[in-house]
């Protein structure tokens, strides 16, 4: 199944047997063929980079602008790929439990994280807090970096494990609110 909101399901329950380096993620077509359901590029990419990613989509059918998305996907997969397939992983929310699904996984040194959220269904009238993130170092400064590496923001390891990543959209935040996001968490000192 490459439907990235069952996956999404999947992998909270595969992850509790198996490290992420044992579990194919593949990226496939827009509309998966047995839902019917539609999913964006950059959902199907989240999902898909909590594991070993693959691509099952025909690249010989994707625009030149469809391809470049490719590119830059796979290219950040490349940079975090030895925190998401080496790090410890923290499950910090279940997609079952309240409709989001937050992973964090950390090198053993703490000096880089990959937090993934992916948000199944959006509970009406429920407040999320941000989860505290752990397995960081708590004086260490992390920059946050997008797939395009860009500096979102930076903060003490202390910090994110007593409040989490901001949430709130409208003030720079990136967590739980939005379908899907992938972060890259880079100690800068």
């Amino acid at each position: 199944n490459t439907d990235a909101f069952d996956r999404a399901i999947i992998q909270d329950g595969y992850s509790l047997a198996y490290p992420p380096r044992a579990m194919e993620c593949w990226v496939t077509h827009e509309k998966n063929h047995q839902t019917g359901r539609h999913a964006s590029l950059d959902l199907r990419f989240d999902v898909a980079m909590r594991g070993a990613l693959g691509i099952g989509s025909s690249l010989n059918q994707l625009g030149e602008e469809e391809l470049a998305r490719y590119q830059r996907k796979i290219a950040f997969y490349k940079r975090i790929r030895p925190v998401v397939q080496e790090g410890n992983l923290h499950r910090l929310a279940l997609a079952a439990e309240g409709g989001t699904s937050i992973w964090l996984s950390v090198l053993r040194d703490g000096s880089q994280a990959v937090y993934s959220s992916v948000t199944i269904t959006q509970l009406q009238g429920v407040f999320r807090a941000p989860p505290v993130l752990c397995g960081l170092v708590p004086e260490a400064i992390y920059r946050v970096l997008d797939e395009h590496d860009t500096e979102l923001a930076r903060y003490h390891g202390a910090q994110l494990m007593t409040l989490g990543l901001p949430n709130d959209p409208t003030k720079g935040g990136f967590g739980c609110t939005v379908r899907s996001k992938t972060l890259w968490l880079v100690r800068a000192d």
